[in-house]
């Protein structure tokens, strides 16, 4: 397990940067935003990420197309934020960073289809973010605008627009239990609480067992306050970045 937070955060894969894209740890300017699903070019973008990461990466999804990777049964009740950065001055913005956040609808959440929520339902909002991808060229890395990496600032941008900008939501994330394969640590560290046993996303092509999180603002709040817990936590709430 990554003793850093920042690293556990973006614990996927080594970084790599190809020819004309070597990001400077100090400087580049992120811009975080939401996407219209409606857009087929930002969407086409987006599953291009699905595409390169969770397909042909690390074979977790048959992806055949970039063009309608996204048009599933949640395409309708989720959105999409993501990060964009000009790779150096006078580029075109590109996008480098993506998460989905699911709506509770008529067809539920992603998670249900292999772990049963009942009566949370009940008392709370869920939301559930998923598809958390950075761009090969970008993971492992901390900058001077995103100190615990792309993952952490779009968590960040999630945390303010659905727990502090929401009414009486709470997050909830399947997340694999190997720390090597998910950003598992950095999840706790942020206040997020495991529910329930073990279970087998069958989605995704992988063997490793995955856990249910349940994560509040109250959660990660009281994270935040605790002097010798988490600055993971305490970064999610400060106003900035990712805002």
């Amino acid at each position: 397990m990554p003793e850093d937070e920042s690293t556990a955060v973006e614990a996927l894969a080594p970084a790599w940067a190809p020819p004309g894209l070597a990001p400077s740890d100090a400087f580049p300017q992120f811009t975080v935003r939401t996407l219209d699903r409606d857009d087929p070019q930002s969407m086409r973008e987006v599953g291009g990420l699905w595409q390169r990461v969770y397909g042909a990466e690390r074979g977790l999804l048959e992806v055949e197309d970039d063009v309608h990777a996204v048009e599933d049964d949640y395409h309708a009740s989720g959105d999409y934020l993501a990060v964009f950065v000009r790779p150096h001055a006078g580029a075109a913005e590109v996008m480098i960073a993506t998460v989905r956040v699911v709506g509770d609808s008529r067809v539920g959440l992603p998670i249900e289809r292999f772990f049963p929520l009942g009566p949370l339902k009940r008392y709370t909002q869920l939301v559930e973010p998923q598809r958390l991808i950075v761009d090969p060229a970008w993971r492992r890395r901390r900058f001077d605008s995103a100190p615990y990496g792309l993952s952490g600032l779009l968590f960040k941008a999630v945390v303010k627009r659905y727990l502090v900008g929401g009414f009486n939501t709470t997050l909830v994330i399947d997340a694999f239990s190997d720390s090597r394969e998910s950003p598992l640590h950095a999840f706790l560290q942020m206040g997020a609480q495991r529910l329930g046993a073990s279970f087998h996303d069958s989605e995704l092509a992988s063997e490793t067992p995955s856990v249910a999180l349940l994560c509040s603002l109250l959660d990660i709040t009281t994270q935040a306050l605790r002097a010798d817990k988490s600055r993971f936590a305490r970064y999610l709430l400060k106003r900035g970045q990712g805002d």
